[in-house]
C-alpha cells in the first residue's frame, strides 16, 4: 500500500484524494503504467494529477485565477 502523502510531499504537493474532475476529463489513468492517477495542490494552489506508482506529476488540472482589488468609494448623497 503507498503512503499517497509521502510520495506527493517528495514531489512539492498537497495530497487532496481522488477526484471526480479527473473522471469527468475520462484521463483518470497513468499514460506509462496505468495507475489511477491522484489529485494534489502545490504551494502556489495549483492542482497536479500525479501517479503514485511512477511517483511523478502527469499534468496541471486547476490553475486559480487572480482576483483583482476592487475598491468603492462610499456613495454620498
Amino acid at each position: 500500500m503507498a503512503n499517497f502523502r509521502k510520495i506527493a510531499k517528495k514531489l512539492g504537493l498537497k495530497d487532496l484524494g481522488k477526484s471526480e474532475i479527473l473522471r469527468v476529463g475520462g484521463n483518470d489513468k497513468c499514460p506509462e503504467c496505468g495507475t489511477e492517477l491522484r489529485l494534489g495542490e502545490d504551494q502556489h494552489e495549483y492542482q497536479w494529477s500525479y501517479c503514485s506508482k511512477c511517483q511523478k506529476k502527469i499534468k496541471t488540472i486547476a490553475i486559480p485565477r487572480f482576483q483583482p482589488g476592487i475598491k468603492i468609494e462610499p456613495h454620498n448623497d
